[in-house]
C-alpha cells in the first residue's frame, strides 16, 4: 500500500495482492493497525503532499497530481478537512 498510494487502488486490488478477500482484508487491517485502508491510503497521500508543499516549489496543482488525486479541487477539500487549513495557506507558511 505504501507504494501503490498515488494510484488509488480500490479495496479489492490491494485485498487480492495480499490474496484475501476483501471484506476479510478490510476487518484484519482496521484490527490491527486502527485504521481503515482508506483512512490509511489518505493518510499516505497527505504526508506526500505536505512533503511536497514543505520542501519544493510546486503548486498546489502539481502538488495534488503527484500526490494521486485528478481533481485539485478534490484534494483541496480533503486536505482543509484534513488538516483545518488549505494548502496555499502552508506554502505561505512553510519553514523556508
Amino acid at each position: 500500500m505504501d507504494n501503490e498510494f498515488k494510484h488509488n487502488p480500490s479495496l479489492e486490488e490491494i485485498a487480492l495482492k495480499a490474496n484475501l478477500a476483501p471484506n476479510y482484508f478490510h476487518r484484519i487491517f482496521k484490527k490491527n493497525f486502527g485504521i481503515t485502508p482508506f483512512n490509511y491510503m489518505l493518510r499516505l497521500r497527505m504526508e506526500h503532499a505536505i512533503k511536497l508543499l514543505t520542501t519544493t516549489d510546486k503548486n498546489v496543482k502539481e502538488v495534488a497530481f503527484e500526490s494521486g488525486y485528478e481533481n485539485e479541487y478534490y484534494f483541496y477539500r480533503q486536505f482543509k478537512k484534513h488538516y483545518n487549513y488549505s494548502p496555499g495557506r502552508l506554502k505561505k507558511i512553510r519553514p523556508f
